[in-house]
């Protein structure tokens, strides 16, 4: 088959991170065109993309085979439902959308038009060390899984509110963590928060504490905190009956030097998950060169947003939420 060609949706830090991908690294396809709210001309003369185009005339175009959209999270929904529509493959950065309705709407969407079309942006699946801590744990030689811990820590997210540490920096584990177990699926949320960073003053409840109960039993608990200061920071360790297996830490060289020992932390995403960003959209270009979608789904995407919410009500209500997923699509049955 011909290249791929792909318009890309929204050219700000992470869709301007995803074209430099597909102009460099990604094989089998082509940047023909990209929609931006800001600096769009010169996004293009950048990468030498030919058209610069609205959000509807990109999807439209004869010149688009398949879509990334990478636009702010709360106008994802109707970009991925005109892709749908129009039977292109997409590419949909993590939210899906901004809330479990307008998912729904896609998998409805999506449902009708008979195939998969939709993939979700968790790059965490597609980063080494998460695939050999899966393949790990389903080789069963630990036993079984019995508890998790597990931490998220952005240096400095400025201009986040709950709603954004929850579902837009927290939602990565809510994906991540029930795919690590195999697809032990979330049923209960518990959200605490104590003392908040001074930095962030009374605008956010920061860092949180998100408790999860699994279908098999399984407690895990994620501590997620949005300005941690020191860096980018993604550990997990799973507790299993007959030992421990857990992430390598993030972070550089071990450097020994005058008496001490320093390394250097990741200073934001694009650098801890260089390589798994890459290997996310090579996906999406293999599979959307047949006209469909493979890797995270619109229904994974769907699953992680109604954690996200049952985890912002406890944050108000205090108390254990239940996650009410309804009926998973036979399209979605692994």
């Amino acid at each position: 088959m011909k290249q791929l060609r792909i318009g890309v949706i929204g050219t700000g830090r992470m869709g301007r991170a995803h074209l430099e991908r597909l102009c460099t690294a990604a094989t089998g396809c082509r940047v023909t065109a990209v929609s931006a709210s800001r600096h769009g001309e010169e996004t293009a003369a950048a990468f030498g993309v030919p058209l610069v185009l609205s959000p509807e005339a990109l999807i439209d175009s004869p010149e688009t085979d398949a879509v990334l959209v990478t636009s702010p999270g709360e106008s994802h929904a109707a970009y991925v439902l005109a892709c749908i529509e129009r039977g292109k493959p997409v590419f949909c950065e993590k939210p899906l959308a901004p809330d479990s309705a307008a998912c729904r709407e896609i998998l409805d969407a999506e449902c009708a038009a008979g195939r998969r079309l939709v993939q979700t942006g968790f790059m965490r699946r597609f980063d080494s060390h998460h695939a050999e801590l899966r393949e790990l744990l389903a080789k069963g030689g630990l036993g079984r899984a019995l508890m998790v811990h597990a931490t998220h820590r952005n240096p400095d997210n400025a201009g986040f509110t709950d709603e954004l540490q929850i579902m837009d920096a927290a939602i990565h584990a809510l994906d991540a963590l029930p795919w690590l177990l195999g697809g032990d699926r979330i049923t209960d949320c518990l959200a605490l928060h104590g003392t908040s960073a001074a930095c962030v003053g009374e605008r956010q409840r920061d860092p949180m504490l998100l408790l999860f109960r699994t279908a098999s039993g399984v407690l895990m608990d994620l501590e997620v905190f949005s300005h941690c200061r020191y860096g980018y920071d993604i550990a997990c360790e799973i507790v299993c009956e007959k030992g421990t297996a857990a992430l390598p830490p993030s972070s550089s060289v071990v450097v020994r030097e005058c008496s001490a020992r320093r390394v250097r932390e990741y200073d934001i995403w694009h650098e801890r998950y260089r390589h798994a960003f890459t290997a996310e959209l090579q996906c999406f270009v293999r599979n959307a060169r047949q006209g469909a979608a493979g890797g995270p789904s619109a229904w994974d995407g769907y699953a992680a947003c109604a954690v996200g919410e049952a985890c912002l009500r406890s944050l108000e209500s205090g108390i254990w939420e239940t996650v009410d997923y309804g009926e998973q699509p036979a399209l979605y049955a692994e």
